[in-house]
């Protein structure tokens, strides 16, 4: 339909296709650790437009007809011009099956055997676009094996809880690992008072009018929503992405979210405003939950102080403990002294934050 005739790049395009795809496919069963792992989540979004620019670039190459692209002669599928695609591809696809098989025997994952039977799938769909002769009645079949294979994995994701359906594939130490992390915990102060005097209704549409603002305001920080517990939201940051700067984001978030809380206040000043605790230290990130129930989500002790601190910030205000003042170097903040909190035996400093920029 583009060209007169076929060409090499049209021809040569999907079993390229499928060779890279295994290559990734074999990459994704890789134990990354340590530097390489947070490499490879620093650049991922390049890593993803780069795969998109291969494809782009040999799609105009191919119709432009640039060498060695335009060659209206191609070696024929089933000879032995494809073997050095078929051969590598098939083992790859064989090799990142037998590690998600095994991955999904040891978490009893139905989404890990998903992916091991769709690496299968892609394998026959290289032997079969590059070993089996166009004119027989089978040239079709890569087609049907890729569409399920893609099929598969989709339809097995779909029917898993909405957070952090694809934790199953994490790495051992990001499904359930200690971490050094920043918690963010925000509340509306008097909510009670306000929905015993005020219809259900006109709470619903307070509560979006706040959360339409604040939680724009934390996500741009990097912060991951981690739940809305009725008026208050749970934010943690370095739990799903990489982020070495973690504390100085969620201090930036949490003074992000009082100013734009504090817009809509100031247009309804009968609402109750948020009270902000933030903390940062260690804590055990994993999946969490029964019953085929299960979240993504943070416990330890930095977070209970989180929460504490929430209930001990003014209304407007953001209170912060030890653990994010001293990893924020120029951290602006009022020292409260020494607080108890209810469930701790030891007082704890805790401090107002005023700015998170360096002085």
């Amino acid at each position: 339909m583009l060209l007169e005739r076929s060409n090499a790049g049209f021809v040569l395009a999907t079993p390229i296709g499928l060779l890279l795809a295994a290559l990734l496919a074999m990459w994704s069963a890789t134990q990354l650790d340590g530097e390489r792992a947070r490499t490879v989540l620093v650049w991922s979004r390049a890593l993803r437009w780069a795969v998109v620019g291969v494809v782009a670039a040999w799609a105009i190459l191919s119709m432009v007809g640039i060498r060695p692209l335009d060659d209206p002669s191609p070696p024929e599928t089933g000879s032995l011009g494809f073997l050095p695609v078929a051969i590598p591809g098939i083992v790859l696809y064989g090799l990142a099956a037998i590690r998600y098989l095994k991955l999904a025997r040891c978490r009893g994952s139905q989404l890990a055997l998903a992916v091991a039977s769709a690496w299968v799938l892609l394998g026959e769909a290289l032997v079969t676009v590059t070993l089996a002769q166009n004119w027989r009645a089978t040239w079709w079949e890569w087609h049907l094996l890729m569409l399920v294979a893609f099929g598969l994995v989709a339809w097995t994701s779909s029917r898993l809880p909405e957070p952090e359906r694809f934790g199953d594939l994490y790495l051992d130490e990001v499904a359930g690992a200690t971490r050094e992390i920043s918690v963010l915990f925000a509340d509306l102060g008097g909510f009670t008072t306000f929905a015993e005097s005020h219809a259900s209704d006109d709470v619903h549409a307070m509560l979006n009018a706040y959360f339409d603002v604040i939680v724009p305001a934390v996500v741009a920080e990097g912060g991951r929503i981690d739940r809305y517990i009725g008026d208050a939201v749970m934010v943690t940051f370095n739990v799903s992405s990489y982020q070495p700067d973690h504390a100085r984001r969620a201090a930036r978030g949490a003074l992000a979210l009082q100013h734009a809380a504090a817009s809509v206040a100031r247009a309804h000043p009968e609402w109750p405003r948020f009270r902000v605790g933030l903390n940062s230290g260690p804590a055990t990130v994993g999946m969490l939950g029964g019953g085929g129930e299960r979240d993504y989500t943070v416990v330890g002790d930095t977070v209970n102080l989180a929460a504490r601190f929430q209930v001990l910030a003014p209304p407007g205000g953001v209170v912060v403990g030890a653990g994010t003042l001293h990893a924020v170097p120029g951290l602006g903040a009022t020292p409260l002294g020494t607080v108890s909190v209810k469930g701790r035996r030891q007082p704890v400093a805790a401090w107002l934050l005023e700015s998170a920029d360096q002085s």
